[in-house]
């Protein structure tokens, strides 16, 4: 696999020697513990006296053998690329991060300043690194001098191109600012860390979208690496927590940030209102509200205070939370100081964790307290035959009251209690006071703004294809609400999250890239092999694409075939499949005319993997040229043949990489 990626240009030189030695430790740290509890299990089965003895030791190597892979990844440096020899002083630049012995063993620093006068093996350069002021001190950040003869000495350059980072001179300043630390620590914060903080750009709020240049993903096969979001009604979700970040300066704290800090002699968390000024970026003065209490008998009470941390010394993480999630930092501000003199506490079930939560991260539903709360466009959740039920809302009229509405809605409903269920236009009244109105939140999706969400829902009116499993009121509303061209988002490293990039077009309309990235699965999250196609329930026309692989019944079975015309006002569309021109003639690969009503006929449309998919017009062209084909049978059916016309990218891409 490694070299598969290798061999693709997925990874430099660097990741693969990287993958390749991480990997080969990884199986002499399992495969030596192993062979020798093995050993000592022969021993214990074969020898009487001493099996009381060898037994503790069997069960300590299998812990050695369970935890040595942990270890392992606790104790290597964050930094995975290649690193290259110095040769010559001219070699080294201000925010380079070196390598070099320090005393004995390898160890980082970041160039802070380089001077060497006419030879170009001997110099002097100040480093920014956790070190020693004497023999026995503690280890802090400091910046020293380091004499440098590259004739008696080994220092290694260490290759970061493969990382986003910082400007040389913004590396400095960020590693100046921690000078003073003392918060070493071997598996998080040695040296190591401390340059790869200072070097690499991991910012969480660099995210923009935008639409796709073209509202077919599928034209975009041409490019080498392309990424597209799942927009898919069962996608796997996301976390909404990306990771907790250890605070080293004071900028990495913003308003409207959840923190954790040390709160009377426990770990307690709260909400950043505010940070003043301070002289150093190690000092750290915010306004948090949080649970507060002064005393033992003191009833705990959300208060707004103001708090004081050395960061040299004292620990504050930051939740980063998935932006898909969460409320916007000024809403988050708002919302903190609004439970201020809340005093509801419990230490189980309502303590500071839950107060964060519950200011910070948004409700997939939420319950509806006023009708000025909702707009045409929105998906809503009412009760409906005695079962809840979603619906696009269409108008609202509010009561003088702000209690009761009456709203047009569009959902799969009946005229009757015995009537086919109908996607119709239906008016409801509510009363707020009685009844639960929910609003749906379309969380982790592209949403159509509300009047497209409106005029896409009363495009399928009168449509008769209710299934209570596989296309009720939440697949006709998720049709409606979510945006299935796929979108793409700037780059940012954030976690398990997906790594997105940007489309963009230039001067000639030509589509690029700003940036190559590698492709992950549609349903990368769930961790299962990446699918070459996705299957979605065709409701409009438009929907319709030529030369993507469509389903059908044929013969009271379900069908595939390559679409290559569609005629909208007669309702027919023309497909290349592996037909017969009665039940028991011989198959062939035929172009026929099929009328499909989409009001209560289900047609699938298969969307294919831009990254091995042919041009629509190379699939309809290679269709064609089989015209006439007899060849049906075991692994040759007609879902074969629409599988090989689509993906014949992919073969000659597995082709290309067994020649190599």
């Amino acid at each position: 696999m490694i070299n598969k990626k290798f061999k693709k240009g997925h990874i430099c030189k660097g990741c693969y020697n990287c993958e390749v030695r991480s990997s080969w430790i990884s199986f002499i740290m399992f495969f030596l513990p192993t062979i020798a509890s093995i050993l000592v299990g022969i021993f214990v089965t074969s020898s009487g006296p001493i099996a009381g003895i060898l037994m503790p030791l069997s069960f300590l190597l299998l812990i050695i053998v369970w935890g040595s892979k942990k270890v392992y990844k606790a104790a290597k440096s964050p930094f995975s690329g290649d690193k290259k020899r110095v040769e010559d002083m001219q070699d080294m630049h201000e925010g380079d991060v070196i390598q070099y012995r320090y005393p004995i063993m390898l160890h980082e620093a970041i160039v802070s300043s380089v001077d060497f006068g006419n030879c170009s093996r001997i110099g002097k350069v100040h480093v920014v690194h956790y070190g020693k002021k004497t023999l026995f001190s503690k280890r802090e950040i400091i910046e020293e001098a380091l004499d440098i003869d590259l004739d008696k000495m080994e220092i290694y350059n260490l290759d970061y191109s493969c990382y986003n980072v910082h400007k040389r001179d913004e590396v400095v300043n960020r590693a100046r600012q921690r000078v003073g630390e003392k918060k070493f620590g071997f598996f998080n914060n040695r040296s190591c860390h401390f340059c790869h903080w200072a070097k690499v750009n991991e910012g969480f709020d660099a995210i923009s979208t935008s639409d796709i240049v073209n509202d077919s993903a599928f034209d975009l096969s041409h490019f080498p690496y392309q990424i597209f979001k799942d927009q898919s009604l069962n996608h796997p979700p996301s976390t909404s927590l990306i990771e907790q970040s250890w605070v080293k300066i004071k900028s990495e704290v913003s308003g409207g940030d959840p923190i954790e800090f040390s709160y009377r002699g426990h770990w307690h968390k709260g909400i950043c209102t505010h940070i003043s000024s301070t002289k150093t970026a190690r000092d750290l003065q915010i306004n948090v509200v949080h649970y507060s209490y002064h005393g033992p008998f003191d009833v705990p009470e959300v208060r707004e205070e103001d708090f004081h941390f050395d960061l040299s010394v004292e620990n504050v993480y930051v939740y980063n939370y998935h932006p898909a999630h969460r409320y916007s930092r000024a809403e988050i501000i708002d919302r903190a100081r609004s439970k201020i003199g809340e005093k509801k506490y419990n230490m189980l079930f309502r303590n500071s964790g839950h107060l964060v939560e519950e200011i910070t991260l948004k409700e997939r539903e939420e319950v509806i307290n006023s009708p000025h709360e909702l707009c045409e466009g929105d998906i809503i959740s009412f009760c409906y035959y005695g079962r809840r039920q979603t619906a696009v809302l269409v108008s609202i009229i509010r009561d003088k009251n702000d209690t009761k509405c009456d709203m047009n809605v569009i959902h799969y409903g009946k005229s009757g209690l015995l009537a086919t269920r109908t996607v119709l236009e239906e008016k409801i009244s509510i009363d707020l006071a009685k009844n639960n109105l929910r609003k749906v939140n379309f969380l982790e999706y592209f949403t159509y703004p509300g009047y497209v969400v409106v005029e896409r829902a009363k495009r399928i009116l009168g449509e008769q294809r209710f299934n209570r499993i596989y296309n009720n009121s939440y697949h006709l509303v998720h049709w409606a609400k979510v945006d299935n061209r796929k979108k793409a988002i700037n780059f940012v490293r954030m976690g398990i999250d997906l790594s997105l990039q940007l489309n963009i077009m230039d001067e000639n309309q030509n589509k690029t890239l700003n940036q190559d990235v590698h492709i992950v699965p549609f349903n990368i999250i769930s961790g299962k092999e990446k699918r070459h196609h996705y299957m979605e329930l065709v409701r409009s026309w438009e929907e319709l694409i030529k030369g993507h692989i469509v389903e059908f019944k044929y013969y009271c079975i379900w069908h595939q075939g390559i679409l290559t015309e569609v005629n909208i006002g007669q309702e027919i569309i023309k497909v290349i499949h592996y037909g017969a021109k009665h039940l028991f003639a011989t198959r062939t690969i035929l172009e026929e005319e099929r009328k499909v009503n989409l009001k209560k006929e289900n047609l699938y449309i298969y969307h294919p993997d831009p990254e091995y998919a042919s041009s629509s017009d190379e699939v309809i062209r290679y269709a064609r040229s089989k015209l006439r084909e007899q060849k049906w049978g075991s692994g040759n059916r007609s879902s074969d043949f629409c599988r090989e016309c689509v993906l014949r990218k992919k073969q000659a891409i597995e082709d290309t990489v067994q020649v190599e």
